[in-house]
């Protein structure tokens, strides 16, 4: 199990790159260079009222994931709009390797993989964020990935990130990421990655 929590006021993600690197497979690096980049702007704007705003973060990830999965070539849902982000499909976002038909549409029928499937929850009720979580144990998808606030519970006070570890069944070799995002500008931004 590898566990690392960086300051965001500094990039302390190049300072711990070595660590990082080796201890997360090179697509798990890529997600967790991205979002943590993403995350250092987002609190150098901290004042500003949008990120208090649990939508805010969740597009912001949203888009994030959503270019990264393109550039790597994958079918990417939920597709981003004008308007936001339209046709979810199963969880939060999934990359898949599909074939799409000709109106960019998933058809499910020529679908190979999931190479990654995720599911977010910022709010920090226990309850919220096992019933989240859960629904990644049943994924059969390359990498699992978990984005939450990096916070203790509310009202039972407890760490997240272990729950979930804790919640995790023992399986085939499934692959979990974690991502803690900061309670504010202080925070720290938290990286947990193991096999169950």
């Amino acid at each position: 199990m590898f566990n690392i929590e960086l300051q965001v006021k500094v990039d302390e993600f190049e300072a711990r790159r070595r660590t990082i690197q080796q201890s997360l497979f090179p697509v798990e690096l890529e997600v967790a260079k991205a979002l943590y980049s993403f995350c250092q702007v987002a609190c150098r704007n901290w004042n500003a009222a949008k990120w208090r705003s649990d939508k805010c973060w969740t597009k912001s990830v949203k888009e994030e994931l959503c270019s990264l999965g393109k550039k790597k070539g994958y079918l990417v849902f939920p597709k981003k709009t004008a308007n936001g982000f339209s046709e979810q499909w199963l969880l939060d976002l999934v990359w898949a390797v599909a074939e799409p038909d000709s109106a960019e549409k998933l058809d499910w029928r020529k679908t190979r993989r999931l190479v990654l499937a995720c599911e977010s929850e910022w709010n920090s009720y226990l309850d919220n964020i096992l019933y989240d979580f859960y629904k990644l144990t049943f994924v059969l998808a390359d990498l699992r990935l978990f984005i939450y606030r990096n916070r203790p519970t509310w009202l039972t006070k407890e760490d997240p990130a272990e729950l979930c570890k804790a919640a995790s069944p023992l399986s085939n070799g499934f692959r979990y990421l974690l991502m803690g995002f900061p309670a504010d500008s202080e925070g720290k931004f938290r990286i947990d990655a193991w096999t169950a």
